[in-house]
Order: structure tokens, then sequence, then C-alpha cells
């Protein structure tokens, strides 16, 4: 697979390269200015040393051996400091690991511990070096403490084992001293693992049933063999995929020494591999990382609030009031940020008069949470102004700003809104959008051009439709947002994964409202190779009275799909010329032919009531009769 180019196009937004490199851990600047700079990590390099053996020839080897050492003696002689009953049996198992490493004990895979494992051994010294544990809170020492000593029971396995533990020690490291990074560095991994492994899942789940439908190759309990199988190897072919994708987005290598192949003769193509790893880069937005550590951080005030013994909501006093910024202030000190650092309690909870309320949308906090990006100059792009609106009925003026996937409104509408920067929004309380803003700031956005759309609606910014439609109960999306707001294939996508509806229900959703959408999911059932078979187990999923799918789907999947099978699905739905014109074709048989219409008439009749009898009629045109 060729690797994607670290120059990634600039955009106006996002995370800076350093987010999707390889060598960046969640280590805050003013750690690694406390870091001693005096033995810089050496790393084999085959770009720049050429083989191995030539790197073993160089002056970096002898370099690279005596930083190893410097580091090991760092490690121990802060463990004789913190925890002084470990240390000889610390000692003792670096003295192991580094007898190993003299005698040559790893063999051939000397390579990857001198290219992976000795530099992450280096990061992990930084971090329990120079004045790091300065100001330290007992429970962050702690932290450090249990990293060196797993470090240290687990550098005594094989090369593969000792690399994958040098560099979880690196990063648990630089997670426990990273405050605010720990969370966006932890959420970022989490959000990679969760994607690379729901497209496993899909593409293993679509294989399957592609030898179930298509090639009609199963021998009983052959499916439920092939299910097990992946049941007990789904972590191996994750960690295979993660360790492809981890340099270029920036990850720690997971270094599975199982490697499991396909039990067929199939496996993930080198295209689809490019194209998951460049959807999940483009999907590490900081607004999507920072609503997910929003959220966390909300969750974590609701039950310190609870616990507490304090009301989620009621009347406002000023006992009260400090209570709930005290119980914020404790809630931030278990995400590691201290006293000076404590989350806003305005993002946090509602005051609405003489009420109060801990909030349910975490969109405030992530507002907040971007501005601390910023400032620790992780992210580029400032808000955007998107315009204003007056709540209707005659309420009160708001201003819509959008980060990428992230939307929120400020009230009032003045000129000290129009730049506004990351470095103001504690000026202003950031309020959370809704379906009805969107509707509000669109009727007074509206197109006053001199054309035909002279006073029509404004489409919202993009991001702010999908920011909405992301807490939008599924039925409402349904129902309530306009067809034409929907204008790029991001929006659609987010609508379809909100609405969690089916393939067979989705494409008829879709059919009319935009046609563009349906030819690209019949293109990407093609390439998909998706059968009649799952095309009518998504149409039976549906609840209540069952749509058909549009024809072209149909027709589509028909081809890809053996005669028996299309025989079996197409007995269910009513006759259709083209569709039928295909199957008799594919039969090759008048009598078969005859005995499918039969068996078809006899269904449809019996069943009457609870489905279909004929197809819609497509727009705009007219059908042959069949």
């Amino acid at each position: 697979m060729h690797p994607l180019s670290n120059a990634f196009t600039a955009s106006t937004s996002g995370f800076h390269p350093d987010f999707f490199s390889e060598s960046t851990l969640p280590l805050p600047a003013a750690v690694a200015a406390a870091a001693d700079p005096a033995a810089p990590a050496i790393r084999y390099s085959p770009d720049h040393h050429g083989s191995f053996e030539q790197f073993r020839l160089s002056e970096d080897f002898q370099r690279a051996n005596e930083c190893v050492r410097a580091d090991v003696g760092a490690l121990v002689a802060f463990i004789d400091a913190h925890e002084p009953s470990r240390g000889d049996w610390v000692r003792q198992q670096f003295n192991i690991f580094l007898e190993n490493l003299d005698a040559g004990a790893f063999s051939r895979l000397d390579e990857l511990l001198y290219r992976y494992g000795l530099p992450a051994l280096h990061e992990a010294t930084q971090l329990v070096s120079g004045d790091s544990t300065v100001n330290c809170t007992p429970m962050a020492l702690q932290d450090k403490v249990q990293a060196i000593l797993r470090l240290a029971d687990g550098v005594t396995v094989c090369a593969p084992g000792v690399t994958s533990n040098l560099a979880s020690a690196a990063r648990d490291l630089a997670l426990g001293t990273g405050r605010l990074r720990e969370k966006i560095w932890q959420a970022k991994e989490q959000a990679v693992a969760q994607q690379l492994q729901k497209r496993v899942s899909d593409w293993y789940r679509n294989r399957v049933s592609q030898l179930r439908d298509e090639l009609a190759l199963f021998q009983p309990g052959a499916e439920a063999a092939l299910q097990q199988f992946y049941a007990n190897n789904e972590i191996h072919l994750v960690n295979e995929l993660w360790d492809e994708m981890a340099d270029q987005l920036g990850l720690p290598r997971k270094n599975d020494p199982l490697h499991v192949a396909m039990p067929f003769d199939q496996s993930i193509r080198e295209v689809e591999k490019s194209d998951w790893r460049e959807s999940i880069r483009n999907s590490l937005k900081p607004s999507a990382i920072a609503m997910t550590i929003a959220e966390e951080m909300l969750r974590a005030y609701e039950e310190d609030v609870l616990q507490a013994g304090l009301p989620l909501e009621g009347p406002r006093d000023s006992g009260l009031e400090g209570a709930l910024a005290a119980t914020g202030r404790a809630t931030s000190e278990r995400f590691g940020l201290p006293a000076s650092e404590a989350l806003n309690l305005y993002n946090l909870v509602a005051f609405e008069g003489d009420d109060y309320r801990v909030m349910k949308d975490a969109a405030p906090l992530a507002v907040e949470l971007l501005a601390r990006m910023d400032k620790l100059g992780l992210i580029s792009g400032q808000p955007q102004n998107k315009g204003h609106w007056t709540e209707q009925p005659g309420g009160a003026d708001y201003t819509l700003f959008v980060y990428e996937e992230l939307a929120w409104k400020v009230e009032g509408c003045g000129h000290a809104l129009q730049g506004m920067a990351w470095t103001d929004v504690d000026r202003s309380s950031a309020l959370p959008v809704i379906l009805k803003d969107l509707r509000d700031w669109s009727e007074a956005n509206a197109n006053a051009k001199a054309s035909v759309n002279a006073g029509a609606p404004a489409i919202p910014p993009q991001g702010a439709l999908r920011h909405v439609i992301g807490k939008t109960l599924p039925d409402v999306c349904l129902h309530e947002i306009p067809a034409a707001w929907v204008t790029d294939q991001t929006t659609h996508q987010a609508l379809r994964d909100r609405l969690g509806l089916g393939l067979s229900a989705y494409a008829t959703y879709i059919e009319h409202r935009w046609p563009a959408q349906l030819t690209a999911l019949v293109n990407d059932c093609v390439r998909n190779r998706v059968t009649l078979p799952t095309l009518f187990r998504s149409y039976e999923q549906q609840s209540g009275v069952k749509a058909l799918p549009p024809r072209r789907l149909v027709l589509a999947c028909q081809d890809l799909t053996y005669a028996d099978p299309c025989v079996a699905v197409l007995k269910h739905w009513p006759p259709d010329a083209d569709i039928d014109f295909r199957l008799k074709l594919c039969l090759g048989n008048r009598l078969e032919f005859a005995g499918f219409q039969l068996a078809r008439r006899a269904y449809l009749f019996t069943h009457r009531r609870s489905i279909p009898q004929e197809w819609p009629k497509p727009l705009g045109s007219t059908k042959r009769k069949p």
C-alpha cells in the first residue's frame, strides 16, 4: 500500500500537522522544556542509515546505546526516589534487558527495537526527568510510578513485546502528564479504534453475506463457524490495520504479533484501506474531539452533582450556586485540571432567572475546550460568524457561530461579535443551537438578491446543520429537515447515520428528495456487490407499512444475484416489466418463469393487506405493462 503523504493540503481549520505525526505524543511544552536535552533520542532510520548492519557500524549505534543506558538510569533513579521498596527489582529487570540487548538476544528483531522501541524509552524518560515532577499531584506521581513498574515487568520478553511495552509506557506517562492534552489523545485513539472496528466488522459481514447469497457455498454450521472466527480474531484484524495506519495518523503501534489470515479467499483491498485511512483522518476534527470530551466531562459533572446530594435543577440561590461551583472544580480535578484551570461553571449549568439546571447539551463546554486547544497551540482557524436572527416570536437577537462540525449562538448581534476569536469566547456565553434556531436563521437570512430565488429561505451552514442533526431525534430529522438544506455529501452521510434506516428504507427516502444521492447509493451497492437477498433483508426489517425499494436499486442488485435467490426474493414483490424481463432471461425456461409467476400471484393474494400490490410509478416517466 502506498503511504499517504504527510503534506496534506492546508485548511482554514483543524489540528496542526504535528497532531498526525508518529513522533508526537501528548507532551506539554513545559514538560518537554524541563526534560534533559543533553541526550537526544537516536533512532535507526533506513532512509538515513541504510541497512541495519550499516547502522551498527555507524557512530549513531554507539550513541544510541549510550542514550539507552542513560534513560534506564533515569527511570531507576525515579523509582528509587518515589517507590524505593521496588528499586532493586526494577534495576534487576532493566539490567536483564540491557544484557539481552548487548548479547544480541533479540536476533534479527533488533532493528524493530532501535527503530521504534528505544526512542519510545527516551520519550518515557523525558517525562520523569528534570522539573517534570515539580508540583505533580500525588495521583499523577503514582501514575508515573505504575507506568515504570509495568514497563520494567515487560522489558524481558521478545522484541515485539518489548517494543510494544516501551511505546505503551511512553504514551501512559505522557497521558498522565498532559491534562487536557491527555484527553485529546485518548479521544483520538478511541475514535480511530471505533471506526476501524466498525469498518472491519461491516466488511467481514458483507463478505459472509456474499458467500451465502451469491455462491451458496455454506454447509450446515459453516456460517456460524465464520462468525465465531471473527468474534475470536476481530482484535487482531483491527490491530493489523491500526499499525498500517499508525504512521499517517500519529498513533502508537499495537505491534500485535499474531497476524490472522481471512478464512476465505478474499482480503481487504489496498484501495479500501487507503479510503478508510483518509476518511478516518478527515473525521479527526478538533470540533469532534472537543465534543466527545465535553460530553464525557458533562456526564461526570452530572454524576458529581448527584453524589454531592444536589438536585440537577431547581431554584437558584447563592449557597447552591457556590456548591455547584465547588463541584465543578472537583470534576475538573478528576480530569487533571488544577483549580486555576477549572471548567467554566456557566458551561456546565444554565442559569435562567431564578432557576438553574445542569446542562444536557455539551456544545457550550466544547466551545470552551476548543478555546483551550487554541491556547495550547494545537488547532488552526477561528470561529466563523454566520449572521444573526431574532428569535421568533419577538424574542432576543442571536448570532450564529460555526467551527467545523460545532455550532453555537451568542446573544446579541453587535459589531463586537463580528471578529470574535477563541481568545474572546469567554467574554460571552455560548448557547446551544437547535433545529428551531436554524429555521429562524434561515428565514432571517433569506436570499434578498433580485432573482427567482428572492425571498427564499437561506440554506444553513452545513457544519451547523450536521451539528444539529447529531442531537435531533431521528423522527424529527426524517420529517422536518428541508431537502434543500442538505447540500453536501458529508451532511447526507450524517443524516443517514442519524436516521438509522436500513438500505431499502433509506433508498426510498432519498429517491425523490435527492435523485443524485440515489444514483450514488446504487453505484455504491454495485461496487460492494450487494445482492437481492441483502436488499430484501433490509426491506423486511422495516416496521409498520413496508415501502418497496426503488426499482433502480432492485435492478442493480438483481444483476449481481443468481437465478434461484432472485426467484426467492422477487416472489414477495409485485410484477414489474423490467424486473420480470431480466428474470425471464436469467431463468431461460418458460415453465420455470410461469411457475414463478404463479407462486408470486399466490403470495401477493394471501398478503394483499400487508404488502404493496404494485410498484410506485416513477416521477416523470411511463412504465411498460408487465
